[in-house]
């Protein structure tokens, strides 16, 4: 069994309580934001106050057509050798039986390039281009993130101080609030 009385009430701060709020906040800010921000009477020069955030370095320094470039490049090279070889070995086939010289041989190996090698080289290029938009893609969330943790550090760091030494300031900001219990309790 027990009972307790509770109060609690809040008063705007006298113009006193702001100012040594105030001064008690500049005064811990000055380890935060550095002393160049402020006079030596303990002003601020809000024009110096500039939050220098971290620069994104996105993939392939943001080049994404530069990356689509150098992974079909990549596949295109491993074909061109291959083509290379099988060339080699149709006009070595061909021209020991004498058809070399034929309109045959050109035709068999352009036929031979459309069917075969042609379809390779267009999926490199779509795989370039899928694999490119997929990481530029990726990369423009991290960005996002980046730029939103970045934003919320920068306001939590700088700003949200200097919001409510504003506010103490300019007598907008700060209230006394107070707690009292009563009772007995069994």
């Amino acid at each position: 069994m027990g009972g307790n009385d509770s109060t609690t009430s809040s008063r705007p701060l006298t113009a006193a309580e702001r100012a040594d709020s105030y001064n008690a906040g500049i005064s811990s800010m000055r380890g935060t934001l550095g002393g160049n921000y402020f006079t030596s009477d303990g002003q601020m020069h809000t024009g110096n106050l500039q939050y220098k955030s971290p620069t994104y370095q996105a993939q392939n320094g943001g080049d994404y057509e530069g990356l689509q470039q150098n992974i079909y490049n990549s596949a295109a090279n491993h074909l061109n050798t291959a083509w290379g070889n099988r060339s080699n070995d149709m006009r070595s086939s061909m021209g020991n039986r004498g058809l070399w010289s034929s309109g045959v041989a050109e035709q068999v190996m352009a036929d031979d390039y459309n069917e075969n090698w042609l379809p390779q080289y267009t999926q490199a290029a779509n795989n370039a281009a899928t694999t490119r938009y997929q990481i530029q893609a990726a990369d423009n969330a991290n960005q996002n993130t980046f730029n939103q943790t970045n934003a919320e550090q920068e306001y939590n760091s700088k700003w949200r101080p200097l919001d409510y030494s504003s506010g103490l300031y300019n007598g907008t900001g700060g209230v006394v609030s107070s707690t009292n219990t009563s009772g007995w309790n069994i």
